[in-house]
């Protein structure tokens, strides 16, 4: 059985844990609310350059256009967005289970990986994987340059015939309590060519609809991106203000039981001292 001094040593502790969660808990909170305004201003954005391409793929010939011709690159291109951090939940861990799905899945030949993402680097580098490229610390000081840098570095390798296939997988975010994987392909690129979809206005572009939709493609791709890190930044200050405050409960609940051990040990110290001086005075008699 624990002494008393024990048991207020570990009470100590619990408080100094659970003022640490309940720190972190507000931080995530404040940058969630950061996070969720540029979210949702991109949002609009990136739905709305995606249906004037589709558009104008649906209504005029677009197929000579590079980036809608498949290529004839060998590699597969894993793009994995994780956190650079742990201390969040089953953030990290529901990407990771989602890319190694994939991969065992579909068994591509020739996988590289672009780790955004501390966690999902270290998880692909411990198993041998072949990491074409890692961005840590990305999150701290996100821009869209970020996303312009490396849709470059994407898609120069595939019009050059070396990467044939590219595949994005990254949290997206619902609400503080709920993320949700998307896993997606990046390039060849869907939804813009492969769904038909025509407004009920016909537009006329200038100069032409195929130099429109020529120069809002690449637009197009790093916007994909930045939507993606966004989302992956606003699920995960989500999923760590959640955790954080699970663990700030816990943390109470461990010092209410705590304090009640405490209190009984202190409570039986007192009842055999009592004891013991009750026993030496009826010995003195």
């Amino acid at each position: 059985m624990a002494s008393l001094r024990e048991m207020r040593k570990r009470v100590a502790s619990v408080k100094s844990i659970r003022q640490i969660t309940k720190a972190m808990k507000m931080v995530a909170a404040a940058r969630l609310r950061r996070a969720q305004e540029a979210i949702l201003a991109a949002r609009p954005y990136a739905r709305r350059i995606e249906e004037v391409l589709s558009d104008i793929a649906a209504r005029h010939d677009v197929s000579q256009t590079a980036l809608l011709r498949p290529s004839n690159g060998r590699k597969t291109v894993l793009v994995v967005i994780t956190a650079d951090k742990g201390l969040c939940g089953s953030f990290n861990t529901n990407i990771l289970r989602c890319a190694s799905r994939y991969i065992r899945e579909k068994e591509p030949r020739n996988l590289e990986i672009i780790a955004v993402g501390r966690k999902g680097r270290d998880f692909f580098r411990r198993r041998g994987y072949t990491i074409r490229k890692e961005m840590i610390d990305v999150f701290r000081h996100l821009s869209f340059e970020t996303a312009l840098q490396l849709r470059d570095e994407i898609v120069e390798p595939y019009l050059a015939g070396e990467v044939g296939h590219v595949q994005l997988i990254y949290n997206e975010f619902k609400s503080a309590m709920a993320q949700q994987v998307v896993s997606r392909a990046y390039l060849p690129v869907p939804g813009v060519a492969g769904e038909k979809r025509k407004s009920e206005i016909d537009f006329e572009y200038e100069p032409s609809a195929q130099a429109v939709f020529e120069a809002l493609l690449p637009q197009y791709f790093a916007v994909e991106l930045w939507t993606a890190f966004l989302e992956s930044h606003s699920a995960e200050m989500g999923a760590r203000m959640t955790a954080m405050e699970s663990a700030t409960k816990n943390a109470e609940d461990m010092i209410a039981r705590l304090t009640l051990e405490s209190n009984r040990i202190r409570q039986a110290g007192i009842t055999q001292e009592i004891a013991e001086i009750v026993g030496g005075a009826e010995a003195l008699q």
